[in-house]
């Protein structure tokens, strides 16, 4: 069966990754990317093109929820569905950066949180049943959980043990805390991580996969599966191509997760290497 898949943030790096490998695998799936600008989008499709592969671009800025509305509505128009939704693009503030811790959380979590939900809150109601989601976390997810643990085991019990489980409103509204409590500059004091506003995304990354999954448990006869992904240390722009590991690599576990069978067991996990990693 042939089907419908998109990847957003994938002019380059992980994103072009996994486009390219779902293009490799499933030639006659229709495979969309997405990019900031049309300009990169039509530059990452060329070189597909060179490889003898076939992909689509899309134009979609996390930060502009209208870009992300008219790609909804084209995939609507031309397909009436989506089989296959990895969210990859993110931003991350460079070690050496002087913006201010304020300036940097707010922008981090703007993009690798409240855009995520934008792109999910948007394209969840045209998923089709089977359907795959995957949100690109990070192994930073599991440091700040750790570090969590030590300045605030109250938060870091709430993670845990989810108990109840943490909605997707409750996990946003978290990450608004945490904006404001950094712009307040009483963040420390509030038992929050300082300077790692990326790894405090990529927990929330993960937490709302988790989130996500939850939703779709009322109907289970819908099969679709939602999953965070940690792709490793790539080597990437973001990485200043300081990464171990090639963006095919990287591209391996969201492909995996893209790609899990029907009925598949591994449900809201945060995933690394293909393995579930337990959350301690």
């Amino acid at each position: 069966m042939s089907k419908v898949a998109v990847v957003t943030g994938a002019n380059q790096g992980i994103g072009f990754g996994v486009v390219r490998r779902l293009c490799k695998e499933h030639p006659t799936w229709t495979v969309y990317g997405t990019s900031r600008s049309a300009a990169n989008g039509e530059e990452a499709r060329k070189k597909l093109e060179a490889e003898g592969l076939t992909a689509k671009y899309l134009e979609a800025d996390l930060t502009k929820a209208d870009t992300i509305v008219a790609m909804k509505e084209k995939l609507l128009k031309e397909h009436g569905g989506i089989d296959i939704l990895v969210n990859n693009a993110g931003i991350a503030f460079k070690g050496a950066a002087t913006d201010p811790y304020a300036v940097q959380a707010e922008v981090t979590l703007q993009t690798n949180v409240f855009g995520t939900h934008t792109v999910c809150e948007q394209l969840f109601p045209i998923l089709r049943d089977g359907a795959r989601v995957v949100i690109l976390s990070s192994f930073m997810a599991m440091r700040a959980l750790h570090k969590t643990k030590e300045i605030s085991p109250s938060r870091y019990e709430v993670y845990i043990k989810n108990d109840p489980p943490m909605t997707i409103d409750a996990a946003l509204n978290l990450m608004r805390e945490f904006v404001s409590s950094v712009k307040a500059g009483d963040h420390a004091q509030k038992g929050w991580p300082d300077n790692s506003a990326y790894g405090t995304s990529k927990l929330a990354n993960t937490v709302m996969a988790r989130a996500y999954q939850q939703q779709f448990s009322s109907t289970p006869e819908r099969d679709i599966v939602v999953n965070a992904a940690d792709p490793g240390y790539v080597n990437t722009s973001m990485t200043s191509h300081s990464g171990n590991l090639s963006i095919d690599e990287g591209a391996d576990t969201p492909y995996y997760l893209a790609v899990l069978p029907p009925n598949t067991p591994i449900k809201g996990q945060h995933v690394s290497k293909r393995c579930v990693v337990e959350w301690k």
